[in-house]
């Protein structure tokens, strides 16, 4: 399944998927409130995120989960 959708919030019930994955789409978000609120939704929807980046963001500080 393929959803298109501006997020958040994402179209789904929770617990809708096993994975999510985001490509080359995390860096974009460049305020800290804008990137826990897209790994929040996607994780409400999947168990598991995988984001794919194609270079580290410098000028961002490092982040964890």
């Amino acid at each position: 399944m393929v959803v298109l959708a501006d997020v958040p919030p994402l179209p789904l019930p929770a617990g809708s998927f096993d994975q999510a994955l985001a490509s080359h789409v995390y860096s974009h978000l460049e305020r800290a409130e804008d990137r826990r609120l897209f790994v929040d939704e996607a994780l409400r929807v999947a168990s598991t995120l995988v984001i794919v980046e194609q270079a580290p963001q410098p000028s961002l500080p490092p982040e964890s989960w």
